[in-house]
Parts: C-alpha cells; sequence; structure tokens
C-alpha cells in the first residue's frame, strides 16, 4: 500500500518539495503539511529613456517639413539640379525666390543633422569612446550625438562663407555667388541618401560599418560633382591647376580633418 502524504517523514517530505521551494512553502501542523504560495517581489529593471528615439524625431520632423516644402512645387528640385550643374547665369526669376533660398537652408540644416548622427557614429567605430561597446552605451552618447551635428552645421556655415570669400578673390559676386548655390545644392541633394543612412545607424547599428561606408561615398559623389562645377567656373587656364590644387587642399580637404579632429578633442571632454 502506497504511503500518502501525511504518512511520510517530514525529513523526506522536504526533501521531495525542495524544487518547488522558489514558489510553494510548507508548514507542518499535527495534521501534515500545509503548502502555501509565497508571493516573491518582481525585481523590474529601470526603465531608462532613450535618447536616440528623441533624435529620431527631430530628423522625422525635418524630413516631413522638408516634403511638406518640395510638395508646393516639385520644380523646386529641378532647380537644385541646375544650381549644382549649370555654371552659366540663370535669367527665369522663378529660380530666385525666397522659398527656394528657405528650402535650401532648411536642406542643408537637415543635411547637417543627418551628418552628425553619421559622424558620431563614425567617432565610435573608430574606438574614441571606447573600443567593443555599443552605440547605446556609450557614456555621454546624446551629448556628444549633438555635438557632432552642431560641429556639422558649423561646417556648413565656415564653408560657404569660405566659398563666398574665394570666389570674390579669384573672380567676382555673381560667380562666387554660383559657387555658394552649388555647394548648398549639392548638400541638399545627398541628404536625400544620407537620411536613410542615419535613420540606419540609428536603428540598426549592428550595420553602422556598412552604412558607414555608403555614406562616405555619398558624400565623395556629391564633392566630386561641386569641385567639377567649381573648375568649369573659376579654371579657364593650364596655370589655373596650380591653383586648382591649393583649393582642393584648402577647402576640401583640411576642412574634414578639422572637424573629425575637433569632434573628436571635444567627445573626449564630455
Amino acid at each position: 500500500m502506497a504511503l500518502t502524504t501525511r504518512e511520510l517523514p517530514l525529513q523526506d517530505i522536504a526533501v521531495q518539495d525542495t524544487a518547488a521551494s522558489d514558489s510553494m512553502a510548507g508548514v507542518a501542523t499535527e495534521e501534515g503539511m500545509v503548502f502555501t504560495s509565497v508571493s516573491r517581489p518582481v525585481e523590474v529593471a529601470e526603465r531608462k529613456e532613450d535618447f536616440s528615439s528623441w533624435i529620431l524625431l527631430g530628423l522625422l520632423l525635418m524630413f516631413v517639413a522638408v516634403c511638406l516644402r518640395v510638395k508646393s512645387n516639385i520644380r523646386y528640385l529641378q532647380v537644385l539640379v541646375k544650381d549644382l550643374t549649370e555654371v552659366r547665369e540663370r535669367h527665369n526669376a522663378f529660380d530666385e525666390t525666397v522659398r527656394e533660398t528657405s528650402l535650401l537652408v532648411l536642406l542643408n540644416i537637415f543635411w547637417s543633422c543627418c551628418a552628425g548622427v553619421l559622424l558620431y557614429a563614425l567617432l565610435h567605430l573608430w574606438g574614441v569612446q571606447g573600443a567593443g561597446e555599443s552605440m547605446a552605451a556609450v557614456k555621454s552618447g546624446e551629448l556628444t550625438m549633438l555635438l557632432c551635428m552642431g560641429v556639422m552645421l558649423c561646417y556648413t556655415v565656415v564653408m560657404i562663407a569660405a566659398y563666398w570669400v574665394v570666389g570674390n578673390v579669384f573672380s567676382d559676386a555673381l560667380h562666387a555667388r554660383m559657387w555658394v548655390k552649388g555647394f548648398a545644392a549639392e548638400q541638399g541633394l545627398s541628404v536625400v541618401l544620407m537620411f536613410p543612412l542615419a535613420l540606419g545607424v540609428l536603428l540598426y547599428p549592428e550595420s553602422t560599418e556598412g552604412l558607414l561606408i555608403a555614406a562616405g561615398i555619398t558624400f565623395v559623389t556629391g564633392k566630386l560633382i561641386f569641385i567639377v562645377k567649381g573648375f568649369r567656373i573659376f579654371f579657364t587656364q593650364i596655370a589655373s591647376w596650380v591653383l586648382f590644387l591649393y583649393y582642393l587642399c584648402s577647402l576640401e580637404i583640411v576642412p574634414l580633418i578639422l572637424i573629425y579632429l575637433l569632434a573628436d578633442i571635444c567627445s573626449r571632454m564630455l
């Protein structure tokens, strides 16, 4: 005849119920063991605010603003392409509207924000913030990302001023203005690709390296098109090749090195 729970020694019952001790507790009474459920407090990890979601929201809002502006007249995109490729003076009154200028400003701010996200990813990839850490775990990552956006915005403003000054020195105000608009148009058009790449860095950090390579190709391609326009505007003689090399070093290569070093130094200070 099999023994019931009441007839088993208390020592055996304790051994049999060891596996269930995490959720059940036994109390010995005269009538046997009485089991009651024990309510254990559940430890919930503290929810941390995801800063990248705010960056993502800001980029999406800017994207919507650009779409609404372009939707009002699709010819704005055609004007941007002409600004980037043509070197002759335009006489179409539509091309000189205030709305076009405001669109260029909005696009360049948008480009600076996207480029800032990519610059932050590049800093992290090259170990500025510490090798082996994920982007979400980088100390002061939110400040560094905002810093990178500010650095890229400063880059845009400084480059516009530099192109304007150099254009007036080597030519006249008209050609300098064409050169500046070509630069603004180049960044405005390239943001079409920079935006999804920046989103990819925020949403899929494990693919950062490939996304940065694509961003580099996009950046270099746009720069090459812009450099060709500058060459067509200012360099018409064989002797101009020397000036062209100085231009490449001083206005296209050195600023890129400086903004990376600036972002690097500032990120280490955070």
